[in-house]
């Protein structure tokens, strides 16, 4: 079998395309430049040690189009999003099986922690064996093509074990990938200042939940539903941002109970094991990245969910966010972006 692997130069990518040449698979490599910065340098370091091909793919122009024009978007709307959840449907994913297409792979493997299988004919994410590690999260969006064309063959690896198998495969001081890649040393409000409109960056105040003004603040994009410090300023006790009102550039600040709640709407849903049908399901739902599964009721209805968390639960569901439905077995069922529970009228 031939296959494409996206190769970043990472310990990842290059552990994946060690074990499909040690399984006696056909290997070629690409490395996707999605944003200003991207080095291949490593890749082709790798990718010269492998002794397999590499064809370099510059979508810089498409990526900022989409995913980071996404995100500034969101941001000046004060909601949170979730850019590689975007990415790995719109740009990562998509752009390799293109590569594999026209380079007449018959697989594309990447870097992931996760796995993909199947049931009654459909195909669907499930978290990968190294829980501290699982990337299913950000795989929701994924279709079903997709899904068709990819292996995951991480899905049973521990981060732990991979570094000292490939540590001679990388180049000297490489390091984990950041967080957000394209967001130069990881400061997001420096990377949103330079690409805000003037009217998206201007001050605004911090309100209680009466509409008591407590202090002024240098624009909401510096905030997130849920945040608890970084104000800048101090109000004598902890408190929580519970609403960011882009119209009005306010910030409503609370105690941390008040922050919480046990449900919220979902928009943009995307299906994998769970067949798109009104009604209601028993859930087991992830708010974020590393947050513990949930257990919740989702209720389907023309095409938009609501999700409501049980034994009496809460949580911070932050506008703009990804939250995923999982079975108990955590095979992804569908997932969407977190709407506030009421509508605003």
């Amino acid at each position: 079998m031939k296959v494409l692997v996206g190769l970043s130069g990472g310990a990842d990518s290059a552990a994946v395309a060690l074990s499909l040449l040690e399984a006696g698979e056909d290997v070629s490599c690409v490395f996707l430049r999605l944003f200003e910065g991207a080095d291949p340098s490593a890749a082709e370091f790798v990718a010269q040690k492998l002794g397999v091909p590499l064809e370099i793919v510059d979508a810089v122009e498409e990526f900022r189009a989409c995913v980071i024009a996404d995100f500034v978007e969101e941001y000046a709307r004060g909601r949170t999003p979730n850019p590689c959840a975007l990415c790995n449907r719109e740009m990562k994913i998509r752009l390799l099986c293109e590569a594999a297409t026209r380079l007449g792979c018959d697989a594309v493997a990447t870097g992931h922690y996760a796995d993909v299988s199947s049931s009654d004919g459909r195909l669907f994410v499930t978290a990968g064996k190294d829980k501290t590690r699982d990337q299913s999260y950000f795989l929701w969006r994924l279709t079903q093509a997709q899904l068709g064309m990819l292996r995951f063959v991480l899905a049973d690896e521990e981060k732990a074990n991979l570094s000292e198998r490939v540590s001679a495969l990388l180049p000297p001081g490489t390091k984990e990938s950041r967080e957000v890649c394209f967001i130069p040393a990881d400061d997001r409000v420096a990377f949103l200042e330079g690409l805000l409109p003037d009217e998206a960056k201007r001050k605004g105040e911090f309100v209680d939940r009466e509409g008591r003004v407590l202090a002024c603040h240098d624009g909401i994009f510096r905030y997130t539903v849920g945040q608890r410090r970084g104000f800048g300023v101090g109000f004598g006790r902890r408190v929580y941002v519970r609403e960011i009102d882009a119209e009005s550039s306010r910030v409503v600040l609370c105690d941390r109970d008040e922050c919480l709640t046990d449900s919220c709407r979902l928009s943009q849903m995307n299906f994998q094991k769970l067949l798109e049908a009104d009604g209601t399901y028993d859930v087991f739902c992830r708010v974020r990245y590393r947050a513990p599964l949930v257990h919740a009721e989702l209720t389907l209805e023309n095409g938009e969910g609501r999700v409501r968390l049980k034994g009496g639960e809460r949580a911070v569901f932050a506008p703009g966010q990804s939250l995923v439905c999982y079975d108990r077995q955590e095979n992804i069922l569908c997932g969407g972006v977190i709407e506030p529970a009421q509508r605003k009228k």
